[in-house]
């Protein structure tokens, strides 16, 4: 409750100060300082923007012609930064514009009740918005939402940025409305499982889509031919993040949404899925009692209560419960077709200016956990998005991480599918980039080779949570950023490179792996990330598919020499026919760790992995952890170099239960077997189908990249007998410099130290059958 008044606190006063501060500065308008500026060219004319794939690159076009994406997200200093943006020639800034700030009602109230601000404030702190929002008075409904917007504010603003020569994108930030929405429509707020309230509407709320288009549909009207407009930003969820309240380092306060309204359409949701058959939905739950107008979403269930457990939950399905599964699946669609009806609103109305937006990104659905639930990357490349971003931070570990493993996976996905992507750099406290100037020339050539874009944040945002983010982030200075663009426009454009191999990823596992384990990271997620690094270090750069794109368009593994399947421990009956298919077809498969231990609804157990592996035998666990292994000393092309070497060291990170079945009998080589188990196989084989049942990418958690020489060189023999190529582009080709610590102090060094503890207490609790 502790992180809920504090998430509460920030999200309220945030909207409510950042709207009188940017108000101020649009009147104020500062000047930056430093050299006098240079005379800007006016835009005068209205231009079309939209994005088209040239040489394998996602460009951003104006009036025909292509064009980098280079610019700025302002925070608070929007015409400082319109300024820069002149003085730098940069193509555009992005202002995002707070629906409670427009609204001259909120506005009004607060300036004429200066006690009430305070009052709220403190009510808001304490976790209390429900009594907030039985203090305010009734106000008027609108009869339409955009009459109450100060229009004026925002013609100033496109009039100024036009003068200087930068075009804008406009992000109107429809999930923080007006104190007017709040006080009429307290039940289509979010609300979490104990009940507390969120500043932010549920996901197709049909007040939030009543007014909001309103408001959206004057201002697409109003600026759709203004000279300096570029874009629309698709502003959707709690941080513009794609994403629930209480997200990461945002503060997780429980799980959303058991509001009244989506509780309602959950109902009728069910209503539809079961064809209205009550006994067929009590079957499905197990519940004699459940019906269409009593049906409940069923809250999480307790978190795993020492390390034991801990290890059966990771070596088990998550979450068995239909109801839990149809919630998961209602909250995902509710999502989606949220998103979808304001993309295809700003399209309908606007077809001649792009739309960008946050996405999901791979391998991040079950990282992030349940609480953002993001919206999968498959579903916005179907959508009217054009540009996608994503808005880390940088400091050493992500500088580092980026230079030993490249470029975000993200990246590639969509550029390779007609999306345009840039990443959006974020100043972390605490970073000296005056004394780091690398980090800043390296992400700014990892954008040039990879054929993307760069834009750069104001800062002055808090980051909440346990240190260092309790700080606010920090402003880059004018020589930084002057570094940020000097180096971005003296790097050639490269491009990302298709490859023969894909790993596929399904973001929907994060139904079932809900818990925030390790400051919010899965291990199994972190499985699939750190596999695809290891075979990035072997010299190859696999592609991702996302587990939809699969069952939608089976043909798209035609262009594929082999596929990796690594963790997917449940899996959907369509997904194991195509890929069956593939195999049968003559593509290889590599399978990873736990892989096809259950079906979609966590039940028959190895029935997915007997048909990938085409057995016929059963299949048992051999719970074993903490073990080590080697591989045989027999010929195979894929133990060239690496007979009788160790595979794998004793590790508290080796948690993963090994199957067995008659190995012989099914036609399968053995190829490496646990130390002191010589009858239980660690790798396998069958014609163009591999099975690596241990940890392969966890072992960069705890091992240093040096000594993990035999699993890369089994990478690149695995690679070369499926006749992959090796991948060209930005990424090294062989590792070089001296010994590189475990990927855990690279990319997480915030929780290395509680990820110690717990799986020391592993070794202790945890006793090998």
């Amino acid at each position: 409750m502790g992180m809920s008044r504090k998430a509460l606190a920030i999200m309220v006063a945030i909207t409510i100060a950042s709207a009188a501060l940017l108000s101020i500065l649009l009147w104020a308008w500062p000047w930056p300082r430093g050299e006098e500026k240079p005379s800007p060219t006016p835009l005068t004319e209205p231009i079309t923007s939209y994005v088209r794939v040239v040489n394998g690159n996602a460009k951003l076009f104006i009036n025909g012609e292509p064009v980098d994406i280079l610019g700025f997200f302002p925070t608070n200093e929007t015409i400082e930064y319109i300024d820069k943006a002149s003085r730098y020639g940069l193509l555009f800034c992005r202002v995002r514009l707070e629906w409670a700030f427009l609204d001259e009602i909120t506005v009004n109230f607060f300036r004429e009740n200066p006690g009430m601000f305070d009052t709220l404030k403190t009510l808001v702190h304490e976790g209390r918005l429900r009594d907030a929002i039985e203090l305010l008075p009734d106000f008027p409904l609108p009869e339409n939402a955009s009459d109450w917007i100060r229009w004026e504010i925002l013609d100033e603003l496109l009039d100024y940025a036009a003068s200087k020569g930068v075009y804008l994108i406009i992000d109107f930030h429809y999930f923080t409305p007006p104190i007017w929405w709040v006080k009429a429509f307290p039940d289509q707020l979010q609300m979490n499982g104990t009940g507390t309230l969120s500043y932010m509407p549920t996901f197709n709320s049909p007040a939030l889509i009543k007014y909001a288009s309103q408001v959206i549909k004057a201002l697409v009207a109003r600026y759709k031919c203004h000279p300096a407009l570029l874009g629309w930003g698709l502003s959707f969820g709690w941080t513009v993040e794609d994403n629930y309240p209480g997200p990461a380092y945002y503060a997780s306060w429980g799980i959303y949404d058991y509001s009244p309204c989506a509780i309602g359409r959950f109902r009728e949701w069910l209503r539809e899925l079961y064809d209205n058959d009550t006994n067929a939905l009590r079957a499905a739950w197990g519940d004699p009692t459940v019906d269409f107008d009593n049906a409940t979403p069923p809250l999480p269930l307790p978190r795993p209560a020492n390390a034991t457990e801990w290890v059966l939950y990771l070596n088990g399905p998550g979450d068995p419960r239909r109801a839990w599964l149809d919630w998961c699946e209602f909250r995902l669609q509710e999502k989606v077709s949220c998103m979808l009806y304001f993309a295809n609103l700003y399209e309908s109305l606007d077809p001649d200016h792009i739309l960008i937006q946050t996405p999901g990104t791979p391998f991040t659905g079950p990282t992030a956990g349940v609480v953002p639930l993001n919206i999968d990357y498959w579903s916005y490349v179907k959508s009217p998005v054009d540009v996608v971003y994503v808005n880390p931070g940088l400091h050493g570990g992500a500088a580092t991480a980026i230079s030993t493993f490249g470029y975000p996976f993200f990246l590639k996905y969509f550029e390779q599918r007609g999306k345009a992507a840039f990443i959006k750099w974020e100043g972390r406290p605490g970073v000296d980039y005056d004394a780091h100037p690398e980090y800043i020339e390296l992400v700014a050539r990892m954008a040039r080779l990879t054929g993307t874009g760069l834009a750069i944040w104001g800062g002055h945002v808090p980051m909440p949570g346990p240190p260092p983010y309790e700080e606010f982030q920090p402003e880059f200075t004018d020589e930084q950023i002057e570094l940020f663009i000097r180096t971005f426009r003296s790097t050639p454009e490269g491009r990302t490179e298709s490859a023969d191999i894909a790993i596929i990823d399904d973001p929907r596992l994060c139904f079932f792996e809900y818990y925030p384990f390790l400051a919010g990271s899965g291990l199994r997620p972190i499985e699939a990330m750190a596999t695809m690094f290891l075979f990035r270090l072997a010299g190859y750069d696999p592609d991702v598919l996302a587990a939809d794109e699969v069952i939608e368009e089976p043909e798209v593994l035609s262009r594929y020499k082999a596929v990796i399947l690594c963790d997917l421990f449940r899996m959907r009956e369509e997904l194991v026919d195509v890929l069956s298919d593939y195999v049968a077809s003559g593509g290889g498969l590599f399978i990873v760790g736990r892989t096809g231990l259950y079906d979609w609804y966590g039940a028959d157990h190895f029935g997915p992995l007997k048909e990938l592996l085409d057995v016929g035998s059963e299949i048992s666990d051999v719970p074993l952890i903490r073990y080590s292994w080697r591989f045989e000393s027999t010929e195979d092309p894929l133990l060239v170099g690496l007979g009788g070497l160790e595979g794998d060291i004793q590790s508290n990170l080796s948690v993963y239960f090994i199957p067995k079945f008659d190995y012989e009998a099914e036609g399968f080589k053995v190829l490496a077997t646990v130390e002191g188990h010589p009858d239980l196989a660690a790798v396998v084989r069958k014609g163009k189908v591999v099975a690596w049942f241990p940890r392969l990418g966890l072992q960069l958690l705890d091992r240093p990249i040096d000594e993990l020489s035999a699993v890369i060189r089994f990478i690149r023999n695995l690679c070369e007998f499926f006749g992959v190529e090796r991948t060209g582009g930005p990424l090294p080709d062989e590792i070089r410099g001296p010994a590189r610590p475990a990927l855990v102090t690279l990319v997480w060094p915030d929780f290395t130290a509680d990820f110690l503890v717990l799986w020391d207490a592993v070794h202790s609790e945890v006793r090998t059958p």
